[in-house]
């Protein structure tokens, strides 16, 4: 795990890309994200923290695919275990192949799909 400047309990190592288990400034929340957009938005602050800067990595973490029209900002329903207490609001228009779901914690937007 790292903290919001992507650093980890050793001291000068910094984590970044893929495995980067970061903390998630937008939900208080330790986040992993294992894809592409993660890997390459997650290399700037640690450069930046290494030469003494202290940035800390702020992003919306997102999974999407051309393959199936999908796209899914924010935390995740994968994170409903850690956080049961989230609360969802979801449509289905089978008809014109549209699905949406939005999850919410305290009053916020959590995720949506």
């Amino acid at each position: 795990m790292t903290s919001e400047y992507l650093e980890t309990n050793v001291d000068d190592v910094f984590a970044a890309g893929d495995i980067a288990e970061f903390f998630d400034v937008s939900i208080g929340l330790h986040n992993q994200m294992g894809t592409w957009n993660n890997s390459v938005s997650t290399d700037a602050s640690p450069g930046a923290n290494m030469l003494g800067e202290r940035k800390f990595y702020n992003d919306v973490p997102m999974y999407s695919t051309g393959f199936i029209r999908l796209a899914h900002p924010g935390h995740g329903p994968d994170g409903r275990a850690n956080v049961p207490d989230l609360e969802s609001w979801e449509s289905l228009d089978a008809a014109n192949r549209n699905y949406q779901r939005l999850f919410f914690k305290d009053g916020r937007l959590w995720a949506a799909v």
